[in-house]
């Protein structure tokens, strides 16, 4: 996929409303298929966001952090949160 992480100004050009409307609902869907799956992302923010040259494909990526929630819904715990 060519293009850029959502994070900075990208090739010097400036997104839509309508654009990051589209972009950030395909973000929120993803969001909502990982739940429904029981998994949690855990390290969301605009580097991990891939936006194509011509703004009509978003990807969340970089699942290194990523995990399997318990049934009970609790987050594991985490030595750096503890």
């Amino acid at each position: 996929m060519s293009g850029s992480d959502s994070s900075g100004c990208m090739w010097g050009y400036r997104l839509s409303v309508k654009e990051v409307v589209v972009g950030f609902h395909q973000i929120t869907s993803a969001l909502m298929l990982l739940d429904q799956a029981g998994m949690v992302h855990h390290d969301l923010h605009l580097a991990n966001i891939l936006v194509t040259r011509d703004s009509t494909a978003w990807k969340l990526v970089d699942f290194g952090n990523a995990y399997l929630r318990p049934s009970w819904g609790s987050p594991p715990a985490v030595p750096e949160m503890m």
